[in-house]
C-alpha cells in the first residue's frame, strides 16, 4: 500500500509549474503491525512481509553502515567468545 502526496511546485525559469507526486511507503509502517501480530501464527505472511519491507530496510542500513554493524556484529561476537572460551575450559 503506497500514498502519493501531491506537492504544488515553484516553476524556475524556463520550466512549467506543475504538481510533484511524493510517494509515501506506507508499506513500511503496516507490514510492522503486521509482523508483530503474526509472528506466532503464519511464519509464511511474516517471510512475504520481511521480503516487501527488505527495499526500505536496506538502503538505510546501507547508509548507516558501520554504526549498523558495530551495533548489530559487536555484542554477537562477544557473547559468542565469552562461550566458546568457557567450553575449551575444561
Amino acid at each position: 500500500m503506497v500514498v502519493a502526496v501531491r506537492r504544488q511546485r515553484v516553476a524556475h525559469p524556463g520550466e512549467q509549474g506543475g504538481a510533484v507526486v511524493v510517494v509515501v511507503p506506507v508499506v513500511v509502517v503496516v507490514p510492522v503491525v503486521v509482523v508483530v501480530r503474526v509472528v506466532m501464527v503464519v511464519p509464511v505472511v511474516v517471510v512475504v512481509v520481511m521480503v516487501m519491507v527488505m527495499p526500505v530496510v536496506v538502503p538505510v542500513v546501507v547508509r548507516a553502515g558501520p554504526v549498523v554493524v558495530v551495533v548489530l556484529v559487536l555484542p554477537g561476537l562477544r557473547h559468542a567468545r565469552q562461550h566458546t572460551f568457557a567450553s575449551m575450559k575444561v
